[in-house]
């Protein structure tokens, strides 16, 4: 401890070290090492990983119904109309051949009839569209690290700067 703050690497001390709360940890079990000149005891502590998987959340759903509705247009349309009149003549006949014969004259009359059909349009479209939008999110859970604590019994010396803090 340098600058009055502890590191996660720190080691503690006895003298030093703050008050733990029994319930916190259990008692380790007493291993009894040889006598070798330099003994290592390693330290581990987990770190926090995330890892992502695609989950559907949700949908839009678009149904397309069919519907009947009356429609009206206006078009327009040519009739042919017959008008009859009688015009009065007095004047001689100079061939009287064809006079007093029966005769039948036929005057066609047309008019246009409308036909009514349908006739598929596209008129609309409806896109959608997906984009990916990118969050941070910040996620928590609980993990677990170990503590070295060194604790001295009897009369041991040891290097002052073997010691931090």
């Amino acid at each position: 401890m340098v600058d009055g703050t502890r590191g996660a690497g720190d080691i503690e001390r006895g003298h030093d070290a703050p008050v733990d709360d029994p319930t916190d940890r259990a008692a380790p079990p007493e291993e009894v090492i040889s006598d070798q000149e330099t003994t290592r005891v390693p330290r581990y502590e987990e770190q926090l990983q995330a890892s992502k998987s695609v989950q559907e959340v949700g949908q839009v759903r678009v149904t397309k119904e069919i519907i009947e509705e009356e429609q009206s247009i206006d078009v327009p349309v040519v009739r042919e109309e017959v008008h009859v009149r009688r015009r009065v003549i007095d004047q001689p006949l100079e061939d009287a051949s064809q006079a007093f014969q029966p005769q039948t004259i036929v005057v066609p009359i047309r008019e246009e009839r409308i036909e009514l059909h349908k006739e598929p349009r596209l008129v609309e479209e409806l896109e959608i569209t997906k984009v990916a939008a990118e969050a941070n999110e910040r996620v928590s859970g609980v993990v677990r690290k170990e503590r070295l604590r060194v604790e001295e019994a009897g009369r041991v010396e040891r290097e002052k700067s073997g010691r931090r803090g």
